[in-house]
């Protein structure tokens, strides 16, 4: 039982990490895009 819920919690730290990671990247992406935006608008 207990090592079900770890393997369990174990998966979705992982699939959690990805999704962070995944998330990071687009803000950033995001950010230099503003960035671009309001340079190019300025």
């Amino acid at each position: 039982m207990f090592v079900k819920f770890t393997a369990n919690f174990i998966a979705s730290a992982q699939t959690n990490f990805k999704f962070v990671v995944q998330a990071l990247c687009f803000a950033s992406k995001l950010l230099k895009y503003v960035k671009f935006t309001y340079l190019v608008v300025r």
